[in-house]
């Protein structure tokens, strides 16, 4: 039966996000320039991908962490601090050092073993992960989750007004808007003149992230929740306009592709182009976000067999996407086809068998507490 007061548009978005992901970590196996490390990188390479790695890679997370962001203190209301870290931990934590300790390992293998360096996963697991090819696959984004989660729960502990919901709802002006996007710029670039942009760090072997975007990812976590506080996409609440919304998206995504095209990371040599670099960044990431909620609030607040069984089944796609990813791909690389026609199937596939896979998972009882 359908719940008149759940926000269904969410749910969608989140699998539509998913689904993006995987499109994305599929799209960097055929792009043009692609990570000298990524996972399998197939003979064919088109700069095609490279434009749509490029486009998707700058909101794809920040939405994630916004959607966990704005249910996170009505789920604190509802069980109070001690249940709410109970399942947290159940559903963020444990998949997380599974993730880490078990999964991670042999998706970072695949570098090693797509490329045919005689190395043994035994000697790769106790030698080189553990150094120089250490990383969390996608599992990165559970674990930062988890520490954003207990940040903010510490904070609600020592602050519980923080908590509460205001009992009148606030629509924000334009200067609220250009002030994120100015926020988030200054933090990117201010990173950006210490990090090169896409690179990764670990410190103490526990989170895994990009410096130069960990800000904004933590400032989108909090947007999640001011704007569930502020009852926007609620009745009476806030609700911005797909349209203007869109228009802004398209334009600040052009021009971001644009530069990124004419003026890679080697080329960005003066605070300027750093400026310029890091200001349509956040602006087509702000923009496009508020565009997908905005659409998705007006187009998909709805629920059905199979949108419940895409929203049931995003967090267990996620958490196995990428073995599908790889595998399908790696078994592509050495078969002459269109690129395009590969893009596809292995897209098709892992989607496919990734949803399938968390179905079966969720089969089970003890799994559906988790995912």
């Amino acid at each position: 039966m359908d719940n008149p007061n759940r926000l269904y548009f969410m749910d969608n978005l989140r699998s539509l996000t998913i689904i993006l992901v995987v499109a994305l970590h599929t799209s960097l196996c055929y792009m043009a320039f692609a990570p000298e490390w990524w996972y399998v990188l197939d003979p064919q390479r088109s700069l095609f991908f490279t434009a749509v790695v490029i486009v998707l890679d700058v909101f794809i997370m920040p939405v994630m962490f916004y959607i966990s962001g704005y249910f996170l203190f009505a789920s604190l209301r509802k069980h109070g601090t001690g249940r709410f870290l109970k399942g947290k931990s159940m559903r963020i934590a444990l998949p997380w050092v599974v993730g880490v300790f078990v999964l991670a390992p042999p998706l970072a293998y695949m570098i090693y073993f797509s490329r045919q360096i005689p190395v043994s996963y035994i000697d790769f697991f106790t030698h080189d992960f553990w150094g120089k090819a250490y990383q969390q696959a996608h599992y990165w984004f559970i674990g930062v989750l988890m520490g954003f989660v207990l940040v903010t729960t510490a904070l609600a502990s020592v602050f519980p007004s923080l908590v509460k919901k205001p009992d009148h709802q606030k629509a924000p002006g334009p200067l609220f808007h250009v002030g994120f996007v100015a926020l988030t710029t200054l933090i990117f670039l201010v990173a950006s003149l210490s990090f090169p942009l896409d690179s990764w760090i670990h410190p103490g072997y526990v989170f895994v992230f990009q410096p130069v975007r960990i800000g904004g990812l933590f400032l989108f976590f909090l947007l999640g929740i001011y704007c569930e506080q502020n009852g926007w996409f609620t009745q009476g609440g806030y609700e911005p306009k797909a349209l203007p919304w869109g228009v802004l998206a398209l334009i600040s995504g052009a021009l971001y592709l644009y530069m990124k095209l004419v003026f890679p990371e080697p080329k960005l040599t003066t605070l300027l182009l750093k400026g310029a670099n890091a200001a349509l960044f956040n602006l087509f990431c702000y923009t496009c976000i508020i565009w997908l909620l905005a659409l998705c609030k007006t187009c998909f607040n709805r629920t059905g067999t199979v949108l419940r069984h895409f929203s049931d089944n995003s967090y267990g796609s996620y958490y196995v996407h990428q073995f599908f990813v790889f595998g399908v791909s790696y078994g592509l690389t050495k078969v002459q086809l269109p690129i395009f026609l590969k893009f596809a199937l292995t897209l098709t596939l892992a989607v496919t068998l990734s949803w399938g896979t968390s179905a079966l998972m969720r089969s089970s009882a003890a799994m559906r507490r988790v995912f």
